[in-house]
């Protein structure tokens, strides 16, 4: 009975100390990726107005750069959409690949990578955002080299200030590309 007690001792040690390592992981590359943006989710309402102006439909392809843990992906893979969500935090990635495993989601995938490194596929038809001023300006710089004329961008919160906006609820902003 004792040695019983003794390795659930160590069970619940190893457990804790697998916890700690995640949170400090997590706090790390939470720092590391300040200069992009901080981890704060998109308001559900705020995702619906982003869904809506994005036109995000049926076998639509979205692409949510930052996508920190889905939920814009996860939005709208339940309108038929196909979403990637590219994440620079590994944590964060990781946590999203198992939400979609236990939503049972296939149209969703999850990339670790920095999103100016990152190769946006040609058939994209509509790019989220929901980052810092200054990391958007830089995004659309990017956005326009890499995706075909007419491929809508949605920001949500923050607007690029010398790009004609083309559509607008709430702090949704949508933007095409020309």
């Amino acid at each position: 009975m004792n040695s019983v007690l003794v390795i659930a001792v160590l069970v619940v040690e190893v457990l804790v100390l697998l916890v700690l390592v995640v949170v400090m992981l997590y706090a790390m590359f939470q720092l590391y990726c300040m200069h992009i943006a901080p981890f704060v989710p998109s308001k559900k309402s705020a995702i619906d107005v982003m869904l809506d102006l994005g036109g995000v439909t049926q076998g639509m392809r979205i692409v949510d750069l930052g996508s920190g843990m889905g939920d814009i992906c996860f939005a709208a893979a339940q309108r038929g959409a196909h979403a990637t969500g590219v994440e620079l935090n590994p944590v964060l990635v990781v946590m999203s690949k198992i939400s979609a495993f236990f939503r049972h989601e296939s149209r969703v995938q999850f990339v670790c990578a920095d999103l100016f490194r990152y190769t946006l596929p040609k058939e994209t038809d509509v790019v989220m955002l929901y980052l810092f001023p200054q990391t958007v300006q830089r995004v659309w710089n990017k956005l326009i080299t890499e995706l075909p004329s007419g491929t809508k961008i949605v920001t949500n919160a923050f607007v690029l200030p010398t790009v004609p906006v083309a559509a607008k609820r709430d702090s949704v902003f949508v933007y095409l590309i020309p």
